[in-house]
C-alpha cells in the first residue's frame, strides 16, 4: 500500500503544489464547518422530590420535578417546543419570559418558547398532586431536535481552586505536547 501511494505521488509530481493547496483548503473548510455557529439544544432533569401532606385523615401526595432546557450553541434557537405527555398541576419558568401553552390533538401538553438565546438556561419547575410525573415526549425547535443529557447539581468551587485546576491542565497539556514533539522530531 505504501509503495502504491509513493508511486502515485511520483506520478503526480508536476502538480504537488496544487494538491497541497487543495488539501489545505479542504482541511480549512472542514475546520470552519466543525466550528460554525449553530443551535445546540440540550435538556434534562436535575432533581425531583415527593412530599406527603396529612390533612383531614387523608394523605396528599405532592411530586415536584425540575427540568433544564439550554441552548448550548452560539446561534439562537427559534420556536422551541417542550412537549410533555400530560399537563402538570402547576408549571413555572425561570427566568421569567414569554411562553405559550396548549394541548395538541393527541392530548400532549406543549409549552412554546419564541426563542432561547445562545448559552441561555431555562429552568422549568412542575408540580403534580396525587399523580406521578409526565413523560417528556420531545424537545424540538425549528433548527434541531433537543438532546437529553444528565444534569446534576454541582458544588461551585472558589477562585483559588479554579486557578489551580486551570494551571494543572495547562502544564499537563504542555507536557503532552513536548513529549509528542520529542517523539516526532527526535531528541
Amino acid at each position: 500500500m505504501i509503495e502504491l501511494v509513493t508511486r502515485l505521488w511520483e506520478i503526480l509530481s508536476p502538480v504537488h503544489s496544487q494538491i497541497l493547496s487543495l488539501i489545505f483548503t479542504l482541511v480549512g473548510a472542514m475546520i470552519f464547518w466543525l466550528f460554525r455557529a449553530r443551535v445546540k439544544l440540550i435538556w434534562g432533569r436535575s432533581n425531583n422530590s415527593i412530599h406527603f401532606i396529612q390533612a383531614d385523615d387523608k394523605k396528599t401526595e405532592i411530586y415536584c420535578e425540575k427540568y433544564f432546557l439550554q441552548n448550548a450553541g452560539r446561534k439562537p434557537a427559534n420556536d422551541v417546543q417542550f412537549v410533555m405527555s400530560f399537563k402538570p398541576d402547576d408549571f413555572s419558568v425561570f427566568p421569567a419570559r414569554n411562553y405559550e401553552q396548549l394541548v395538541n390533538p393527541e392530548g400532549q401538553f406543549v409549552t412554546r418558547f419564541p426563542f432561547i438565546a445562545p448559552r441561555e438556561l431555562v429552568v422549568i419547575d412542575v408540580v403534580y398532586i396525587q399523580k406521578r410525573a409526565a413523560v417528556i415526549e420531545s424537545v424540538i425547535c425549528s433548527e434541531v431536535i433537543g438532546k437529553n443529557v444528565a444534569f446534576i447539581t454541582n458544588r461551585k468551587f472558589g477562585m483559588t481552586f479554579n486557578i489551580m485546576v486551570s494551571l494543572l491542565l495547562f502544564f499537563g497539556a504542555a507536557f503532552i505536547l513536548q513529549t509528542v514533539l520529542n517523539l516526532v522530531l527526535g531528541s
